[in-house]
Order: structure tokens, then C-alpha cells, then sequence
């Protein structure tokens, strides 16, 4: 189910991308990747640990999960840093970046509503059984 979202987001790079460069130059188009590359490893990153605290016990998985959301929160503070104004050698266009989380998250859902739809869950899909007939 991760395919399609990672799909779906690895497509939205490119109008992130060319956001970015008609609307600030090389420094947009680092900006708006920059979000959205951000974007992917923080939603990437928790469906993995998602999956894998779903096969642990109550207290470990909590604590998974936990741990997983604080190291993805801290990624972004990372990153929000690296754009704050004077503290990089690069003039990062806040534009872009902003252009850049939002269509890739927009792009990340809409890739998990498409997989999701088409995915066949056993215990809800049963097999079709046409209506009796009355002369049957």
C-alpha cells in the first residue's frame, strides 16, 4: 500500500520542482524538493514502524510508535532550522517549501485513498451471488 503514496509523491516532484524554479530560481526549486523530500521520509518513515509495532505487544508498540514519532518530529525541526533565515549559505525560498509539503502530502494521501480503494479485503468482499429468480 506504501507503492502507490510513494508513487503518487515521487510524481508530484516534478510541478513541486517546476514551482520552485519559475518562482525563485535554483534556490526555489532546492527549497520546494526540500519540503517534499521531507515530507515523504517523515510519512515513509512511519508506516513502516507502524506496521512493525502492529506485531508487538500493547506496551511495546506504544513505545515504538512513540519513539518513531520523535525521531520524525525532530527530522522536521531539523530541517525548519536549516531554513531559517541566517542560517544557511543558501537563500531557501520559504515559498517553495511550503509550495513543496503541501502537494506532496496532498499527493501521499491521494496515492493511499487510490491504493486503499482498490485493495480487496476478504472479510468484507464476499463473493457476488446473483438474486434468486422466482421460477427457480
Amino acid at each position: 500500500m506504501m507503492g502507490g503514496a510513494l508513487l503518487a509523491s515521487l510524481v508530484a516532484l516534478l510541478p513541486v520542482g517546476t514551482f520552485g524554479w519559475f518562482n525563485a530560481g535554483p534556490n526555489g526549486l532546492v527549497s520546494g524538493l526540500l519540503g517534499a523530500v521531507t515530507v515523504i521520509a517523515f510519512l515513509g518513515g512511519g508506516t513502516p514502524i507502524q506496521l512493525a509495532a502492529m506485531g508487538q505487544g500493547s506496551h511495546q508498540a506504544v513505545g515504538l510508535v512513540l519513539v518513531g514519532y520523535v525521531s520524525r518530529v525532530a527530522m522536521l525541526g531539523l530541517v525548519l532550522g536549516a531554513l531559517g533565515p541566517g542560517r544557511s549559505h543558501w537563500n531557501p525560498d520559504v515559498n517553495s517549501a511550503v509550495v513543496g509539503i503541501v502537494l506532496t502530502s496532498l499527493a501521499w494521501i491521494a496515492g493511499l485513498v487510490i491504493t486503499h480503494s482498490r485493495t480487496r479485503i476478504p472479510v468484507f468482499d464476499t463473493e457476488y451471488r446473483a438474486p434468486a429468480r422466482d421460477g427457480d
